[in-house]
């Protein structure tokens, strides 16, 4: 029997990849054995990637590729799982978007990008397997497969998730499949959804490491110059600034008419006072709470990965 000891080796397994367009083969820092490669969307999907001033993509598709030695199936099978997202390439070698270089994409192809339908992140663990004791790849009916097949296999459903037809069964079945899986996914999506939504950050995805199940490292989790303004000369994301002004008025509509002796009344009649007090609850909104959010985030996230090793060292 031969057991893969290097991501090389595994690359080797998955032949020419490059032909069909999967480029630049990544090792993986969080695994022994496993590789990432990027591969462009097409032109005839509905998702419109952004785009820098010469008609450069910038959006990926990247998928990660882990061997999981540690998880065999039965005697011979080791199972091979499978991660696909799409990622900026600039904004994964730069903090935020700088749209006076020339690399970066527009700003009006990025705004543009954005009302398009978004790919789905999907994972994918026990359809593929190495079959260790012939040398070669195969599926869950142990049929032979190819690197290619299983990559494309990846790629055309992550595609097919901006379909107007294939896509609604796509998102229906994933989240059909995510609430009889695990109790976690609801959790994890609703802190994504609150860092995006509430705190206007975005989690960006690393080519040397698969975020989904070993979580996100702290600057990660970035606030775009795209969605930020600045407030009493701090500057906030849109969507923080909004609660914070939500929150002004509900404490206004309970507080007002403040008697003048009482520490409200001082605040109001002080610029000084009322400004010092808004940055220092800016701070809180824009700073603070989207960290704690982001840790309980991460805590989520490996709780989930700790659960899913536990229920499939069950299954074996």
């Amino acid at each position: 029997m031969t057991q893969l000891e290097t991501s090389d080796q595994l690359l080797a397994l998955f032949e020419d990849i490059a032909s069909e367009g999967y480029l630049e083969p990544i090792h993986l820092t969080d695994t022994k054995v496993g590789f990432s490669v990027q591969r462009g969307y097409p032109n005839s999907i509905r998702y419109k990637p952004a785009q820098n001033k010469d008609g450069i993509d910038d959006n990926i598709a990247v998928i990660w590729v882990v061997y999981e030695d540690r998880k065999p199936q039965g005697d011979s099978l080791i199972p091979i799982r499978l991660r696909i997202a799409m990622m900026s390439k600039y904004r994964a070698a730069h903090w935020d978007y700088d749209f006076q270089d020339k690399a970066c994409p527009t700003k009006e192809s990025v705004l543009e990008s954005k009302k398009s339908p978004q790919p789905l992140d999907l994972s994918l663990s026990g359809e593929f397997f190495y079959d260790k004791e012939h040398n070669r790849l195969v599926n869950s009916s142990n049929e032979v497969v190819t690197g290619v097949q299983i990559l494309n296999a990846m790629f055309n459903e992550h595609c097919d998730t901006v379909h107007f037809l294939k896509g609604l069964r796509h998102r229906s079945q994933k989240k059909f499949d995510d609430f009889i899986r695990t109790v976690f996914d609801p959790l994890i999506n609703a802190h994504i959804w609150v860092l995006k939504n509430v705190f206007g950050r975005t989690l960006q995805e690393r080519r040397d490491r698969s975020s989904f199940l070993d979580g996100y490292l702290i600057e990660d989790c970035r606030k775009s110059g795209t969605d930020s303004i600045t407030l009493a000369g701090y500057s906030a994301s849109k969507s923080t600034i909004f609660l914070y002004c939500t929150l002004m008025v509900f404490l206004c509509f309970f507080v007002l008419p403040a008697k003048e002796d009482a520490y409200f009344g001082t605040l109001i009649r002080s610029e000084f006072l009322m400004l010092i007090h808004t940055i220092f609850a800016l701070v809180i909104l824009d700073e603070l709470l989207p960290r704690v959010v982001f840790l309980k985030l991460n805590l989520l996230i490996k709780i989930r990965k700790w659960n899913f090793n536990r229920l499939l060292k069950k299954s074996i």
